[in-house]
């Protein structure tokens, strides 16, 4: 006769399934609630599929408040950007400007139309350019070999520039 889930019966299993949902570490889970770490790896497949929806539509219904608010701080903007224009307040004006064009650069981050994250062009790093001079030079006795790859190193370069 099958066991029930000990997880299924828990007193607790709401705030067990939401830690799971959230990507909360079993043993931490487990710790928590007194509760196993197989008994936690054998319930993850009773988890009811409403609970991981429900998790998924609230980080979407943030986001999308998120970005309507931010929508809404610029439309303020505009509006008194709007204002001190055709009052002339070329002070305020600008002042305006600027923070609307804050305002679009964070709303360009949050729908990744903007991206600020760090590149780094390894073609120029001092360690591959050290690599490519010991590659090119350990085919010196071999220089059909040497010719196919150092054009290839130079194809790699000219497809980085186009980038």
């Amino acid at each position: 006769m099958p066991r029930n889930c000990t997880i299924c019966t828990h007193q607790d299993r709401q705030a067990i399934d939401q830690a799971i949902v959230e990507g909360e570490t079993l043993r931490r889970i487990g710790a928590k609630w007194g509760v196993s770490v197989d008994a936690l790896k054998r319930h993850k497949k009773h988890i009811s599929q409403a609970l991981v929806e429900s998790a998924r539509a609230e980080v979407v219904a943030n986001a999308d408040d998120l970005l309507s608010r931010i929508e809404s701080l610029q439309n303020k903007t505009l509006t008194i950007l709007s204002n001190a224009e055709s009052r002339g307040d070329h002070s305020l004006a600008l002042k305006a400007i600027a923070e609307a064009r804050r305002n679009l650069e964070l709303l360009a981050e949050l729908t990744h139309e903007l991206d600020r994250s760090p590149k780094m062009n390894i073609l120029l790093s001092s360690d591959w350019l050290k690599l490519r001079t010991l590659i090119l030079q350990a085919l010196l006795p071999y220089p059909e070999a040497r010719r196919d790859v150092a054009q290839a190193l130079l194809e790699i370069g000219n497809d980085n520039t186009r980038d």
